[in-house]
């Protein structure tokens, strides 16, 4: 019965490890769970650029004169 413990026991931790690497480097590189959160910003991000880059891409001629 031992034996069997031992068989099903270590096919389930094969198979958690196939299936999630990246818990496991997580794991090992806790920095590495943070990647990626900031992905749903990314249009407001463009909107933001755009909009900076539209107020600050003018050249004003007169200033310059």
């Amino acid at each position: 019965m031992e034996g069997m413990v031992t068989k099903v026991t270590d096919s389930i931790r094969k198979r958690v490890d196939e299936v999630s690497p990246p818990a496991r480097q997580a794991a090992e590189k806790p920095w590495m769970m943070h990647l990626g959160k900031l992905k749903p910003l990314r249009k407001e991000t463009q909107r933001i650029n755009k909009r900076i880059e539209e107020a600050f891409g003018q050249i004003d001629n007169e200033f310059w004169r």
